[in-house]
């Protein structure tokens, strides 16, 4: 960190943010490839842009960190307070910067391990507001963590409005703007918008992240600027994202919570953190996702679960409620003989769950169906394997004994039923005696069985939030979120061994928020390979895939009636968390013994497949193929997924380049489900590539779909 009189530097290992003092304002004059130390900064921001323009433009178009109404600028605003004289115009001059302690957040995860943190400080002396706003470095990634306070020193209370956790500035426009979109089973398909100018807007209030729009978001800057910028947020609730490219040649970025409902009040002598942001620039795509990928493993999701995850088999798409201990103990053996390590039970062991419209709430074991629960987990446990889980513990059936007994412990308006989703309502974690409900209920589960890991779903947004007043004055979509985390914080205090795994309905909450708490996510419900490897490719896009669940599933999907190839579902699923969603117990000895060559191969390169750098040598996006490839660190060893995603007659299309590797290195290439190897020039698999035609699978029986058609390859250095 460099700190002089007239500006301010702060380094990641390969990027470089520079401030400018400027007067009373402080811009952003540099942010990209690393550069030195200098005395002088000067010819980055040679002119004066402070009152550039005459009074018909945009007084300040210096680039800000953060931006409010009252100094002179019409554009998006990071920060809007209704003053305690009812007016909005803030007027925050810039005060200092020093190193600092990085924060703690008040209700909020953040990143953990941050190397240094730099402290801007402004300051609203007609109003008595002081923002700070804390930007941190880590000695192994270029992400840089974000996050802004404002603190309310008058003697009279404020309104905020809305307050973004970061804004950046930055010259030019015709940004290309990569957002991550869809719906349930659908999540998180890239989606790319051309940005000249105008403004980009996504986000959500719905409670949630959301399948409908992830709060991860990449710009590619203009080709005369080159490189990209990348954004996402530690918080797993409302979100807003917006990308302003203005007429006179300048973008705005801001990043946070969702404003539509904000009205935090701030009382005298408060503070009031946003959430945690992050931010990115890399000269290539590929540094984006690297660098995300060592951010999240390195500093969001806690240190004890960066090991081995393990190969779990789950009874839902196989069995849905109808099981009984006889079904389970069948799977647990077919589990067993194929070298799975965990077994899971699923939705419908509780009450009197044979279908979704009853006994949410009602955690009691339904001995009819599991034959006891705490038996049944030992039995399974004297297979060699461990025994895990599924919960819901946010939602509660209108068909329950905990919704006749406790009405009020639902989310709902006081005037007029909740809405039913998905034959559920919400409970109200922002009470807390429904909070100590839920907490007790985990506990008793605990003491039942014991479970190694517990899947925590979640399979409907909030649509009946009460905006009521509280002394804390903070609006309901915080409360939750603040009430959910401290609920996972305690349970994983109480419990620090336990894997918990989250699901959203799928992925409808797939966030940095949770990724604090449960170091993997289930993806999507969407298991067809056709339509997986856009909700996985985009999720790999800002996510590692350490945190990605991911299971071979049955045949023909449930969701989409197609019917594809074992080793095309099974090619996906080894870019996550590997698991089998299948049932095992109406398989052939043929399609078993491939299941556990399967989970043999994937436990051999396990350590690699979850922690290795991913690289994409082609994009599914672009139509033609999606080329995956998982190096290792010192780049001796690589998995690489090759799909083929169009299906031309009589056409020479089955060349394909690797990337991550080193040039001077010599590879033995070897392909899945082959004995045929070759030793090749790392520069001949970067630069052209590998003629793979004779070895995708021939099928013209008409079985299967032909729609995708994979290979895996496996790389060592000779």
């Amino acid at each position: 960190m460099q700190i002089t009189e007239q500006f301010i530097k702060l380094d990641t290992p390969s990027t470089s943010l520079v401030f400018r003092r400027y007067s009373e304002l402080l811009e952003i004059v540099y942010y990209g490839a690393k550069i030195g130390d200098a005395a002088d900064y000067d010819i980055l921001s040679s002119h004066k842009r402070k009152y550039a323009h005459s009074c018909a433009d945009d007084v300040i178009t210096a680039n800000m960190t953060f931006s409010c109404y009252g100094m002179g600028c019409d554009r998006v605003f990071s920060l809007s307070l209704k003053n305690h004289d009812g007016g909005y115009a803030n007027k925050f001059l810039f005060r200092g910067a020093r190193a600092a302690e990085k924060p703690i957040i008040p209700g909020l995860p953040s990143s953990y391990g941050a190397r240094e943190t730099l402290m801007l400080v402004y300051y609203d002396e007609d109003y008595d507001l002081e923002l700070r706003q804390y930007y941190s470095v880590f000695e192994d990634t270029d992400a840089i963590a974000v996050s802004s306070a404002i603190e309310n020193r008058s003697a009279h209370d404020a309104v905020l409005r809305s307050f973004a956790s970061c804004q950046l500035d930055t010259d030019g426009c015709g940004y290309t703007v990569f957002s991550y979109t869809g719906a349930w089973a659908r999540e998180r398909y890239p989606s790319v918008t051309q940005l000249s100018v105008g403004t980009f807007e996504q986000g959500t209030s719905r409670g949630s992240s959301s399948h409908a729009v992830n709060p991860f978001l990449m710009l590619r800057r203009p080709a005369r600027m080159g490189g990209y910028l990348a954004f996402n947020l530690v918080y797993s609730g409302d979100h807003r994202e917006r990308v302003e490219c203005t007429p006179m040649h300048t973008t705005r970025i801001t990043v946070g919570m969702d404003d539509a409902f904000l009205e935090h009040l701030l009382p005298s002598g408060s503070v009031f953190h946003s959430p945690e942001a992050v931010m990115l620039f890399g000269e290539h795509r590929a540094d984006i996702s690297l660098q995300m990928h060592r951010f999240v493993n390195g500093h969001i999701v806690p240190p004890c679960f960066l090991r081995e995850r393990p190969v779990a088999v789950n009874l839902w798409e196989a069995c849905g409620y109808r099981f009984d201990r006889g079904k389970v103990l069948e799977f647990a053996d077919r589990a067993a003989e194929i070298g799975a390590e965990l077994l899971v039970v699923d939705d419908g062991w509780f009450g009197r769950r044979d279908d979704e419209k009853t006994s949410l709430g009602d955690w009691t074991d339904n001995v009819e169906k599991t034959g006891g629960l705490k038996s049944l987990a030992e039995e399974v446990r004297s297979r060699g394997l461990k025994f895990g889980i599924w919960i819901e513990p946010e939602m509660v059936s209108p068909e329950s004994e905990l919704m006749r007994r406790f009405p009020q412990y639902v989310l709902r308006n006081p005037r007029r039923e909740p809405i039913l989703l998905r034959d559920q309502c919400v409970l109200d974690l922002t009470q807390r005696e429904v909070w100590d409900y839920v907490l007790r209920c985990l506990r008793d589960l605990m003491e039942l069985c014991s479970p190694d890991y517990i899947k925590w779903d979640y399979n409907r947004f909030i649509t009946d939030a009460y905006h009521a007043p509280t002394s804390a004055g903070e609006e309901f979509s915080l409360r939750y979120i603040k009430a959910l985390y401290a609920l996972l914080a305690r349970f994983r205090e109480e419990y620090p061994g336990l894997l918990i795994e989250s699901c959203a309905a799928g992925g409808g909450r797939y966030d940095l928020g949770m990724l604090c708490f449960t170091p993997q996510i289930w993806t999507s419900d969407m298991t067809d390979p056709v339509e997986r490897i856009h909700i996985q490719e985009g999720t790999l896009a800002g996510y590692p895939q350490s945190t990605l669940s991911a299971h071979i599933a049955s045949e023909v999907c449930q969701k989409t009636g197609r019917r594809t190839r074992l080793r095309d579902r099974f090619a996906l699923a080894l870019e996550g968390v590997f698991g089998i969603e299948y049932d095992l117990t109406q398989c052939s000895r043929e399609e078993l013994a491939d299941l556990k060559q399967a989970v043999a191969f994937y436990k051999e390169h396990r350590d690699l497949l979850l922690y290795g750098d991913m690289f994409f040598a082609e994009r599914a996006e672009d139509g033609e193929a999606a080329v995956h490839i998982i190096v290792s660190r010192d780049k001796t060893r690589a998995v690489a997924l090759v799909f083929r995603l169009r299906q031309i007659f009589n056409c020479e299309q089955d060349k394909y380049r690797l990337c991550g590797l080193r040039e001077d290195a010599v590879y033995r290439v070897g392909i899945y489900g082959s004995d045929r190897t070759w030793d090749v020039q790392g520069k001949l698999l970067l630069s052209h590539g590998l003629d793979l035609g004779a070895y995708f699978p021939k099928d013209r029986s008409g079985v299967f779909s032909n729609e995708i058609n994979s290979l895996v390859l496996f790389l060592r250095q000779v």
